[in-house]
């Protein structure tokens, strides 16, 4: 993927996570002007970098890459969310996904 449709979509998700781009670099741990460029796609992002975008702004690193994962951007949120959450978390959100997959199974 080209460096301006990575700067592209990190605009997107910079505007969707209501961030000015001072309030992301801040969050992220570098300058405004990088963040600038970044968007602009006059500047290649490091994955480590990318890494904490991508934790910062709740967008799975696939999102930023433009890689098919066959899931719908929704589907791919809440798989990201799930993951960041403790196992005793996950254990209780399974648990709610089959009683109600149950109940529609049986309708």
């Amino acid at each position: 993927m080209q460096v301006r449709q990575i700067g592209r979509r990190l605009e997107q998700a910079r505007i969707e996570a209501n961030l000015s781009q001072q309030e992301l670099a801040d969050k992220v741990g570098v300058d405004r002007s990088t963040i600038s460029l970044y968007e602009s796609g006059k500047r290649s992002i490091g994955l480590d970098v990318l890494d904490r975008l991508s934790c910062v702004l709740g967008k799975p690193l696939e999102y930023f890459l433009g890689i098919d994962t066959g899931l719908s951007e929704d589907e791919a949120e809440l798989l990201y969310m799930y993951r960041a959450l403790s196992e005793r978390n996950k254990r209780l959100i399974r648990d709610i996904i089959r009683i109600h997959y149950d109940e529609e199974r049986s309708i």
